[in-house]
């Protein structure tokens, strides 16, 4: 994970905190001092394709940050 990956996943946790929902690209943009949404596009993507988040595409506010503390359940005979 890069810093700037970090430093965003920590603005999406502690903004899913006191906000009760996940920031808007532009909120994000805002923070990650960008003008452009395709930039946090980009970053959303890479967070979620490294298993940080989870978001569904083309839904406001989607963002929802995957508890990477919890370890699944082994399987039986595995």
């Amino acid at each position: 994970m890069t810093k700037l990956q970090k430093q965003v996943l920590d603005f999406i946790k502690k903004f899913l905190a006191e906000n009760g929902h996940s920031p808007s690209y532009s909120e994000i943009a805002a923070f990650m001092g960008v003008a452009s949404k395709g930039s946090v596009h980009r970053m959303v993507c890479a967070l979620s394709d490294r298993g940080f988040i989870q978001y569904r595409y083309g839904r406001a506010r989607s963002i929802v940050v995957v508890n990477r503390d919890i370890v699944p359940p082994a399987k039986p005979g595995v």
